[in-house]
């Protein structure tokens, strides 16, 4: 082989490689997500939603949904404080406020659930069923602000807790 057409393959492999890192490194942040960028496995920045362009062998982008989320929780059935045993059913609201912490956590949905579970327990039997019905707001709220403590570490908030069926469990 002539030296031209060893510079002609080796220029087409460059052209080959530099394509494939353009492909590869150009990403798009979807609207409603945002992106936490690792350089070298380590955490360096969070991206907002738009087009953006990495090393694809140096830096690596993960999504992270930040829209509102409703989590379920099965009834619980609990004894009360004046010793009926009862079933509650809630709904929380919640959202994700830092990603980075938020990707940590292995998950994140599963640790709300079980904080929720706690708290409306916790709340439960140091309540009378009377007290659980006429004081609903102030329950809610005493369970969102426990939720929300034990969420700290996960990254998650949670914007509203409700609770819809509390009704004397026949189990």
């Amino acid at each position: 082989m002539d030296t031209i057409t060893i510079i002609i393959i080796a220029i087409v492999i460059i052209l080959i490689i530099v394509a494939i890192v353009i492909v590869k490194g150009s990403r798009v942040v979807p609207e409603n997500f945002c992106g936490v960028v690792y350089t070298f496995r380590k955490y360096s920045n969070t991206l907002q939603p738009g087009k953006y362009f990495i090393f694809p062998l140096i830096k690596n982008i993960r999504l992270v949904e930040m829209t509102p989320q409703t989590s379920e929780n099965e009834s619980k059935t609990v004894k009360t404080k004046d010793g009926l045993v009862i079933g509650i059913h809630s709904t929380i609201k919640w959202h994700v406020s830092n990603p980075v912490k938020a990707l940590k956590a292995t998950s994140y949905s599963q640790k709300l659930i079980d904080s929720t579970e706690q708290s409306v327990l916790r709340v439960s039997k140091e309540s009378l069923l009377e007290e659980l019905n006429n004081e609903y707001d102030k329950t809610c709220g005493f369970i969102k602000e426990n939720i929300n403590q034990a969420m700290i570490p996960w990254g998650v908030t949670v914007d509203e807790v409700q609770y819809e069926k509390i009704a004397p469990s026949y189990e």
